[in-house]
C-alpha cells in the first residue's frame, strides 16, 4: 500500500480549490507584523 504524506495531502487540497477559482495565501504575508501566527483556541 503506498503512503501519503500530510503535505501532499494539503497541496492536493490546495490545487483542487485553485482550480475552482480559490486564491492561496501564505500565512506570514497575511499577518506580517504579528510575533505568533498561532491562535487562540478557548
Amino acid at each position: 500500500m503506498t503512503k501519503i504524506t500530510e503535505n501532499e495531502i494539503e497541496l492536493f487540497a490546495i490545487e483542487l480549490l485553485e482550480k475552482q477559482c480559490f486564491e492561496y495565501l501564505y500565512v506570514p504575508n497575511i499577518a506580517p507584523n504579528k510575533k505568533t501566527l498561532t491562535r487562540n483556541i478557548l
